[in-house]
């Protein structure tokens, strides 16, 4: 039987969520590297955890990203997340176009970013734009 090590840090970032963690294999160290949305209402607070995030390492790749969904404050620190590592799989949110250009619309600049409705639109194109 495989023994497992598994961590996870739900990050202060005020309204919003970050979460990370990693499943280590006991007998040959291997992990599983994973973050669970990265985002926050407060810009400030987001740019100091990923700062201390990025003062200690990032890791060369992140295992799996998984969006629960396109609001700023579970997405706007992912651009961020992707100058520092690659990520091997990304997880998004199943919605229709015609649903998706609703939410975008109903709430506005309140809601969702330029950036963020671009990546909600066409997550292809937004990740191709940004390499």
């Amino acid at each position: 039987m495989t023994s497992l090590i598994v961590t996870q840090k739900f990050h202060s970032v005020g309204n919003g969520t970050f979460k990370s963690g990693r499943v280590v294999r006991q007998d040959t160290r291997e992990a599983f590297l994973w973050v669970y949305d990265c985002g926050s209402t407060s810009m400030t607070t987001l740019n100091r955890v990923l700062g201390a995030i990025t003062r200690c390492g990032w890791p060369e790749s992140i295992d799996m990203l998984v969006l629960s969904h396109f609001d700023n404050d579970h997405v706007n620190g992912v651009e961020e997340i992707l100058r520092y590592c690659r990520v091997k799989t990304l997880v998004l949110p199943f919605s229709e176009w015609a649903q998706t250009v609703r939410e975008i619309s109903v709430m506005g600049k309140k809601g969702t970013s330029p950036s963020t409705a671009l990546m909600q639109l066409n997550p292809v194109k937004w990740l191709a734009s940004r390499n």
